[in-house]
């Protein structure tokens, strides 16, 4: 007779409980995240984020809506204008 290696595989009820359970905590993991990263996304707007508040001005510097000056806010997406052929600084 030859030489031949017989497998038994023997799967007990235990083992397969604990894999179900396992999937099912992942499942419901993964759903939790998947929530949370929706609902983070929603909160965060960059319309208003605080980038820094100027301290000085020389020359004539404005943004899209206004005119700046010394002790104004500077939102996060504001674009920074000053006139041509002149020098300009600020500080925030």
């Amino acid at each position: 007779m030859p030489n031949m290696v017989i497998k038994s595989f023997n799967v007990r009820k235990i083992d397969i409980y604990f894999l179900f359970m396992r999937k099912i905590i992942s499942i419901i993991a993964g759903i939790f995240l998947v929530f949370n990263i929706a609902h983070a996304e929603e909160k965060l707007s960059i319309e208003k984020q605080l980038v820094g508040i100027v301290g000085a001005i020389s020359g004539t510097v404005k943004t899209e809506t206004r005119e700046l000056k010394a002790g104004d806010k500077i939102y996060l997406n504001e674009t920074i204008y000053a006139a041509e052929g002149r020098e300009h600084k600020y500080y925030f």
